[in-house]
């Protein structure tokens, strides 16, 4: 059964009324509803049954997505979309010859049967389905005079997907639409794919906002089930949406950035000064709030994202500094004697004249009485060995740090998505509608 070729929508949408035309008159049109729904019944499927034998119905349906907004709390992608829809009912048959060469009316869809397609996965508001598309009201449908009936309304569906926000923000979330009959097995009801000339993913139909549609291709499913002989008919429709991180970078990028940044820098501070102890503060209020702000995320995720491992390794590492500092402080304050092998590893470079230990001595304050010239060079070389110590033991720690967060970018900081376009897969079965 082959169906007549159908308008484009845009020029379904400026055609005239056939109820305000000038040059046919109303009762044209009450003849024509007259002649076609004399014992019509819309609860009634038209009837499979031709010259050659039982021919299932043939449904072509598509969707055109305008509007994707994800509900990431509830795993839930709500959708405005224009549904499309062509099928034949040959008891809407009419000879346009006697009526006046009308080859087309409009017609409420209370009074036509429709095939209850719908959304298997469908989330429902205030208790009724929007993908059943033969309750749709408010929207008329296209009769034309050989019984091909086009039904293009625009919904306003949700469809539960599972979303994995491992690369977050950075993501790319795949979501599958299964459209089919919901009492009608496939030696009925036929299902193709909606074929169009227009683009479904262009600027001037899809609107871009926290999301972007990449993708929106389309297949063909036969099912068989124990409970049934005859094969179900279902289109999958493939979507990937790719979140754009904008607004991230302001809001995450460059707070947790800063932070990496003010910690690096605090490590060559000396130790006990009150920079470290602000940084430090800073540092943790910065991790933990953007961990906060954004933890839902991790509830509601089958796996939490990688850029939270990052923070949670930042926090552990701004902590472990802490400690360092603290010996580091403990080190270069202690009077005790150092070991041997630090005096060969921080011997002080003394080229000076014997006036120079004096000078080393007035920068630290006596404890004791000694005042022998040796007693003092000695005090003061010391002083200078634990400042020499600290400060090599500084510049590892700052090194090592380095390393951490290079190994902790090259493996937990998300990477920026670059989805792969439907037109370089190499697959047979999925129709990509949007190319």
């Amino acid at each position: 059964m082959l169906l007549p070729k159908a308008l484009p929508v845009s020029v379904l949408l400026l055609l005239p009324s056939p109820c305000l035309s000038q040059n046919v008159s109303r009762s044209v049109y009450q003849r024509i509803e007259q002649k076609i729904f004399t014992d019509y019944d819309p609860t009634i499927p038209p009837p499979i049954v031709s010259e050659n034998g039982d021919e299932p119905i043939d449904v072509q349906f598509g969707l055109q997505i305008l509007k994707a907004i994800v509900d990431e709390n509830d795993h839930i992608l709500w959708m405005n979309v224009w549904l499309r829809m062509i099928y034949e009912d040959k008891r809407l048959q009419w000879n346009d010859t006697q009526f006046q060469n009308v080859k087309l009316i409009w017609v409420q869809p209370k009074k036509l049967w429709m095939p209850d397609i719908t959304l298997y996965h469908e989330m429902p508001q205030d208790h009724s389905y929007a993908s059943m598309i033969h309750n749709i009201e408010g929207v008329d449908a296209q009769v034309q005079h050989n019984g091909s009936v086009s039904f293009f309304p625009p919904v306003k569906m949700g469809a539960i997907c599972t979303f994995d926000y491992w690369n977050w923000p950075h993501d790319i979330q795949p979501c599958r639409l299964k459209f089919g009959s919901w009492m009608y097995h496939g030696s009925f009801l036929k299902l193709k794919t909606f074929v169009t000339n227009e683009k479904v993913i262009n600027e001037r139909t899809y609107q871009p906002g926290d999301w972007t549609l990449v993708e929106n291709s389309s297949a063909i499913n036969t099912m068989f089930y124990a409970e049934s002989e005859h094969p179900f008919i279902n289109i999958d429709h493939h979507l990937l949406l790719y979140r754009n991180p904008d607004v991230y970078r302001y809001t995450v990028f460059v707070p947790i950035h800063m932070s990496v940044i003010l910690m690096l820098v605090g490590i060559l501070f000396a130790p006990g000064t009150a920079f470290k102890y602000c940084s430090f503060v800073v540092n943790l209020s910065i991790l933990i709030g953007v961990l906060w702000s954004n933890q839902d995320l991790a509830k509601k995720s089958a796996r939490a994202p990688r850029i939270f491992a990052f923070i949670a390794v930042c926090v552990a590492l701004h902590f472990i500094l802490f400690i360092v500092d603290g010996i580091f402080y403990t080190l270069r304050s202690t009077r005790k004697p150092l070991p041997h092998f630090i005096h060969k590893v921080c011997r002080p470079c003394d080229h000076s004249t014997p006036d120079t230990p004096m000078d080393y001595s007035r920068s630290f304050s006596q404890t004791s009485s000694v005042d022998s010239t040796t007693a003092r060079l000695s005090e003061g070389k010391t002083v200078v060995q634990r400042e020499q110590l600290s400060r090599i033991l500084q510049w590892i720690t700052f090194i090592l740090s380095i390393a951490v967060i290079i190994v902790l970018y090259c493996t937990l900081w998300p990477v920026p998505a670059n989805p792969v376009p439907c037109a370089a897969r190499n697959s047979d079965d999925i129709k990509c509608v949007h190319e």
